[in-house]
């Protein structure tokens, strides 16, 4: 996690499957929880995917999860930049 000019930038790297989905979720709510102390509501979170290798359903379940985690805490503008084919 890296603190942006609004906002934090997050880069995810390896593997998002079942057995690292709850590490992923639980660092993706304090980077959510680190977004709102800098900036409030309405704080810019940007996932960086690029480095992910892979990522099966339950990942892809983390990451929608994270995106409406980040919805419910008003942080509307939550971007994901996805892994190079």
């Amino acid at each position: 996690m890296t603190p942006a000019k609004t906002g934090v930038f997050v880069t995810v790297r390896g593997e998002i499957d079942t057995a690292t989905a709850t590490a992923t979720a639980t660092a993706t709510a304090t980077d959510l929880r680190t977004a709102l102390l800098y900036d409030g509501p309405g704080a810019d979170v940007s996932l960086d995917l690029s480095q992910v290798s892979f990522c099966d359903s339950t990942g892809l379940n983390t990451l929608l999860r994270a995106r409406l985690h980040a919805l419910d805490e008003q942080q509307t503008s939550a971007s994901w930049t996805p892994a190079p084919p």
